[in-house]
């Protein structure tokens, strides 16, 4: 597979020194890209949704310490007490994420804070910065040879998913739909019912884009529609991305995919989560232990911008959710697919790769 998608969310411009972001917020109507010049545009970025996506949200993390250490350098008043509250604010931006929090944070654990000047930090910074968009992008792949290794046998499949989980969700070829994309590199005859993903709609405005760019056969479906999508269109699989996976393999993702995994299991349908390593957080035992962020009503109340409820209503917007362990067949990583996934089943299978610390 050597086949990149024609899509980019995000830039950096080293002559300017600045993070050139996609607003995905303005897709697919518009193609906008909005600069970040400070650590401050970079948290209102992650904060706003202009980027999203588990994994990229890691390494724009990363390039918002570097605008950070800039700024702080160019106003002569860099400590690393400064700087350090600055990434603590970096981190606060998407709580349920946790790449965003564990890539900083491993920044900051290899950075010589109080041995070194600002400049010397900034420079290891970008090339830091650098790696982990240049790993994202190895890794989606891996995932993607995995992920097409179970369905390499089969023909006329048809995949359901949520959210949007491709290339402007990590930077490379994306997890869930990078799998989807594997498959239809393929030669496979396929068909895609992404879920619209209401309420920021990022399967309709993000996923369609992206599959409509690459010609990938597909229906939208509303998200109400996915049980009787699954029946009457005969689905095989549904595959979707994660934000966070506990220790026992529960995991967090878009508001929506409880649902689905909870009607594919009562159909008898195959559930896959497609996510890195990087994505796991070992601190967390159970799904019970993830935080799930909740956004501001606007978002329900508004589509496109429109009105769409009664004034000065009641709303309860949490916008992720937690699938259990039990529901999902197999997790697909860039090490391989770890099946039907509980405590016992992740520690034996990382047990078989050293260099990954689930401690």
């Amino acid at each position: 597979m050597n086949v990149a998608p024609g899509v980019k969310p995000i830039i950096w411009d080293e002559t300017y020194g600045v993070l050139k972001m996609l607003d995905q917020r303005k897709l697919p109507r518009e193609e906008v890209w909005v600069e970040g010049k400070t650590a401050e545009d970079i948290y209102n970025a992650i904060k706003e949704m202009i980027v999203r996506g588990a994994p990229l949200l890691g390494i724009v993390g990363v390039f918002g310490l570097v605008l950070a250490i800039t700024d702080l350098e160019a106003s002569s008043s860099y400590t690393p007490e400064k700087f350090l509250e600055i990434a603590q604010k970096l981190k606060s931006a998407r709580p349920t994420a946790v790449n965003l929090a564990k890539e900083i944070d491993r920044a900051l654990e290899d950075l010589p804070l109080g041995d070194a000047m600002p400049f010397e930090i900034r420079t290891l910074l970008i090339e830091r910065a650098r790696k982990l968009l240049k790993r994202q992008q190895e890794e989606d792949m891996a995932i993607a040879r995995h992920g097409l290794e179970i369905f390499q046998s089969m023909d006329d499949i048809r995949i359901m998913t949520i959210c949007n989980t491709g290339a402007l969700a990590t930077g490379g070829i994306g997890t869930a739909l990078g799998v989807i994309r594997a498959i239809y590199w393929a030669g496979k005859k396929m068909h895609v019912y992404p879920l619209e993903t209401r309420p920021f709609l990022q399967g309709a405005r993000l996923t369609a884009y992206e599959l409509k760019k690459e010609g990938i056969p597909f229906s939208l479906i509303a998200d109400g529609a996915s049980a009787i999508t699954m029946k009457e269109k005969r689905v095989r699989a549904i595959i979707v991305g994660a934000d966070r996976i506990a220790r026992n393999g529960d995991t967090a993702n878009k508001i929506g995919t409880f649902m689905l995994a909870t009607v594919a299991h009562s159909m008898g349908i195959p559930f896959f989560v497609a996510a890195p390593v990087s994505t796991f957080d070992f601190d967390t035992v159970t799904g019970e232990d993830i935080p799930i962020e909740e956004r501001a009503k606007e978002e329900v109340m508004l589509c496109g911008g429109c009105p769409i409820t009664p004034e000065d209503i009641d709303v309860y917007n949490p916008v992720f959710d937690v699938t259990p362990h039990h529901l999902i067949t197999g997790i697909i990583t860039e090490l391989g697919t770890i099946w039907h996934p509980n405590e016992e089943a992740i520690r034996e299978f990382f047990s078989r790769h050293s260099d990954v610390d689930i401690e």
